[in-house]
């Protein structure tokens, strides 16, 4: 199973980095995911495989819902 055809293939530790940017500027996670061409099944499976990336979510997260509140 790969990428739809016509979407570029971006590394999965530059994803990954861009990601959290988006979840940090207020995106949703489906809406960070998308910017990598990658959807919300992926970023389950990074969370579960990489403690590190979902430290660095979890953070992201809460540290914009605080700014919110």
């Amino acid at each position: 199973m790969g990428r739809k055809p016509g979407k570029v293939d971006i590394p999965m530790k530059e994803a990954k980095e861009r990601v959290l940017l988006a979840l940090a500027d207020g995106c949703t996670i489906v809406q960070a995911m998308s910017t990598v061409n990658r959807n919300e099944v992926t970023f389950r499976q990074w969370t579960m495989n990489d403690p590190e990336f979902k430290e660095a979510a979890d953070k992201a997260v809460n540290d914009l819902q605080d700014l919110v509140a």
